[in-house]
């Protein structure tokens, strides 16, 4: 059999000929193959030619393990007869295929479907990117890892579902699949890495209960996907995450949230409702910005600082009104500054702050926030009144009004505050059947932000 010598600093290889040193590059062979599966540790790299299937089979093999690495699989028949269902083999030479290598199968455009053996650990970085046909993947659950720009940019793709015992997704690993409409992610995943679905349309995605961190891009240009559900336990959510989700209506952040990135859920047109997490210090800059429908936002009690542009409306084009419809901020008592154009664009503002004016007084606001300094401002940290103290009961009240949240028998901007507090778990006492404002069984932000639009006359009833 021909061979050819591949020359590395410390050692020489004998490989087939035409086999694999033309097919990677030196700084490869270097960076990667010599680093993981190193001859001297036992590992041959072979080239294996079947003239029934015209394929030609490259792999690395361990006959101390009984494990083989696939590196390729490609055909040496006319384009047009290239198989377009791909079945990885079990066994290679009576060695377990236990790993899928690198650019194994990358730009392979005629492949429709690909099936992946049980006993296979680990699929490798592009593994199967551009392989623009590629309608549906069959993973097994022996999966562990799952590399780098695997499925980059399969434009056919339209499900993937990905076993639970896959605990590692390489970055990039859906990046611009347009075709991917529905995605499962594994139970053991604990982060969401960057550009997981970068600019892939998928409409449904499930984040696991373990995940503590979505990454940078990680959903980015998903404009199709229809629902956020982050559940709590996450506590970092990465620069321009969910970015030009121009589909989501709605974000809740768990109080487990203790970070948000920089764009975070920027340039969301669809956007008409936020809950944010009572663990956060700092809104990022431009977190929420160019999101023009939002009508009432509720910064929680204990957020310091709030980044420039967090809420402005800062980019207008074909997504965005002329100005936003925010009408109603409410501000804790904690805010220590609020940096440029925050609110920029968003009209006639009222902020209900939760301190004193003097508190007011000594809040650090930034340039270019006209929307701020015009804006009517409560302040309920000066409120009085003669409903019930916070701490004492409130007596019991013949006729329930909804908003009527202290039981004095008006609804006033006492309520509000009392609101306020509640939702943010401190000890107060309030009329429960008085907190559902919107009458749908349940009590939440929405309630709050009803009472928010009657106090300011947008609306003339509640309940």
């Amino acid at each position: 059999m021909l061979v050819s010598l591949v020359m590395l600093a410390s050692f020489t290889l004998a490989l087939p000929a035409g086999a694999f040193y033309e097919y990677y590059s030196q700084n490869q062979l270097e960076n990667y193959r010599f680093e993981h599966y190193n001859p001297d540790d036992g590992w041959v790299w072979l080239l294996k030619v079947d003239e029934e299937t015209k394929t030609k089979t490259k792999y690395i093999c361990n006959d101390e393990l009984g494990e083989a690495v696939l590196t390729d699989i490609c055909y040496y028949c006319k384009p047009d007869e290239n198989p377009k269902d791909l079945v990885v083999p079990e066994t290679i030479e009576g060695h377990r295929v236990t790993s899928i290598y690198p650019i194994a199968f990358k730009s392979s455009s005629w492949i429709e479907t690909i099936t992946i053996p049980e006993g296979v650990r680990d699929l490798g970085d592009w593994a199967c990117g551009w392989c623009t046909a590629l309608t549906s993947v069959s993973l097994p659950e022996s999966l562990e890892k799952i590399g780098a720009y695997a499925f980059y940019r399969d434009y056919a793709l339209t499900e993937i579902v990905i076993p639970d015992n896959v605990s590692e997704i390489g970055e990039g690993a859906f990046w611009g699949c347009i075709g991917l409409t529905d995605a499962k992610l594994p139970a053991n995943l604990t982060e969401i890495p960057n550009h997981l679905f970068y600019r892939s349309w998928v409409e449904h995605v499930n984040i696991p209960d373990g995940v503590r961190t979505i990454g940078d891009y990680a959903f980015n240009g998903c404009i199709n996907l229809a629902e956020i559900n982050i559940p709590d336990g996450v506590e970092k959510i990465g620069d321009s995450a969910f970015l030009f989700c121009e589909s989501v209506k709605k974000v809740v952040l768990p109080d487990s949230v203790n970070e948000l990135g920089w764009h975070a859920f920027r340039d969301m047109p669809a956007l008409e409702e936020v809950e944010l997490s009572s663990s956060l210090e700092t809104v990022a800059p431009y977190a929420f910005a160019d999101c023009p429908n939002l009508e009432a936002v509720v910064i929680p009690e204990g957020v310091k600082n709030i980044g420039d542009g967090a809420f402005g409306v800062i980019t207008i084009d074909k997504y965005h009104a002329e100005e936003g419809k925010l009408f109603a901020v409410v501000l804790p008592s904690t805010i220590e500054s609020i940096g440029e154009f925050a609110f920029a664009n968003n009209g006639d503002l009222t902020i209900y702050y939760g301190g004193t004016e003097e508190q007011w007084a000594n809040v650090e606001i930034g340039d270019d926030n006209d929307e701020i300094l015009n804006a009517n401002i409560v302040f309920l940290g000066d409120e009085t009144g003669d409903g019930p103290a916070e701490g004492d009961p409130v007596e019991p009240v013949e006729e329930i009004i909804a908003g009527d949240v202290n039981g004095d028998g008006i609804v006033n901007s006492k309520d509000l505050t009392r609101f306020m507090k509640y939702l943010a778990g401190q000890d107060v006492t309030v009329v429960e059947e008085a907190l559902d404002v919107t009458g749908d069984g349940t009590v939440n932000t929405k309630d709050l932000i009803r009472l928010l639009k009657f106090l300011s006359g947008e609306i003339i009833t509640i309940g």
